[in-house]
């Protein structure tokens, strides 16, 4: 269908998605250049999974910056099981509307882990993908009430050739507080083309890690990990999910002996990751296994204390081997007094093949709370 410049649509469809953070639903159009035609992405929405058909519905003003689609993008190729059905596909032409987007691409970019009371590098980017040149370029951010940003570089140029990229960088300050809250930072990039202003917009959600809460059940997914002990067999070690292929974010949610976990840890043997629990915390607690569908795998897991990062003590002994398939299993240990604490992945004595390992509910008890504070597992997966 031929999406018309200077009209409003309307994009609605019933979906069925069977796997978690593998389609996407994007806006584009398509440019002809010196290299040929490319695609420039304008927007990108994660389709969640859902077990019964789910409505989408989206509504877009097309522009004179090429040919306008949209469609749907799949990250994890041909996963086993990765099945996505579409019904009831409707476009509908709304008419003309006075709001042309703008062509030039604006987009926003954190660079390491957001932790509250402390900063994060920020990179904002215009790309021109307008037909000629752009003057009065002026970058800007939006940010939460209580985040600040400090530019570190130009916010400003008096001209930006088509074609060309201008990027600011920022130091952004989180308030203490901002643990475990997802927000929004907002790029916007402001431009003049001929006698015409106009705003290009990127976007990106954050959720800054915390501190230890005193008096509370704190989650180890969501507070920073240690820089001194951080390593994983495969990829990174995933926070709330599994490990999946060797890039971070890839993994599905956790699931062991098909029960889903909403909170936890992904690692693959061997594996030694470390926090910082400043002696606030009693007890550890987690359920622990092989990730479903990795049936030749076989690990251990083994927590470990220290009161002053150099002498350490049992929290945890190591588990005997635990093998794919097998039932997981909780369990907890002392961990009053101490400073450290890291969870250690072994691989059961026969190589890492398929060893991928997750610590369900991976948590800590600290000052008064009680286990009542932990919300339950999700219900079982159906797929």
């Amino acid at each position: 269908m031929n999406l018309q410049a200077g009209h409003r649509y309307r994009i609605s469809y019933d979906y069925d998605n069977a796997v978690s953070g593998s389609y996407y639903w994007v806006t584009a159009y398509d440019s002809a250049g010196a290299d040929g035609v490319s695609a420039n992405y304008l927007d990108s929405t994660l389709l969640p999974q859902t077990e019964r058909p789910s409505h989408f519905v989206e509504e877009l003003n097309v522009g004179a910056c090429g040919s306008y689609w949209v469609g749907l993008y799949n990250v994890q190729g041909g996963k086993s099981g990765n099945d996505f059905s579409i019904d009831n596909f409707r476009v509908e032409d709304l008419g003309t509307t006075a709001d042309v987007p703008a062509c030039a691409a604006a987009s926003i970019a954190t660079q390491g882990s957001a932790i509250e009371g402390k900063t994060v590098q920020v990179t904002t980017t215009l790309v021109n993908n307008e037909s000629s040149d752009v003057t009065n370029v002026r970058s800007e951010l939006s940010l939460p009430a209580g985040w600040s940003a400090q530019a570190t570089s130009p916010t400003t140029a008096e001209t930006l050739a088509k074609g060309e990229t201008f990027t600011t960088t920022w130091t952004v300050s989180i308030p203490e507080g901002a643990g475990g809250n997802a927000v929004t930072l907002t790029h916007q990039a402001h431009y003049r083309i001929g006698d015409e202003d106009r705003t290009a917009v990127g976007t990106t959600s954050v959720t800054a890690l915390g501190s230890i809460r005193s008096n509370a059940v704190n989650y180890l997914s969501d507070i920073p990990f240690s820089s001194t002990w951080n390593s994983n067999g495969w990829g990174p070690v995933e926070r709330d999910s599994e490990v999946g292929e060797d890039q971070a974010g890839d993994g599905d949610p956790i699931s062991m002996n098909d029960q889903p976990y909403a909170k936890g840890l992904g690692a693959h043997a061997p594996s030694d990751l470390g926090f910082e629990l400043d002696g606030k915390c009693t007890t550890f607690k987690a359920t622990v296994g092989v990730q479903d569908g990795q049936w030749s795998g076989s690990v251990t897991f083994h927590v470990i204390g220290s009161t002053d990062g150099s002498s350490w003590s049992d929290v945890v002994p190591e588990t005997s081997v635990i093998r794919g398939g097998s039932e997981p299993r909780d369990i907890s240990g002392n961990v009053r007094g101490m400073k450290y604490i890291r969870l250690i992945v072994g691989d059961g004595g026969n190589g890492n093949g398929n060893d991928h390992a997750n610590w369900g509910n991976a948590r800590v008890l600290c000052g008064n709370a009680t286990e009542g504070a932990t919300p339950p597992p999700l219900s079982p997966l159906r797929l």
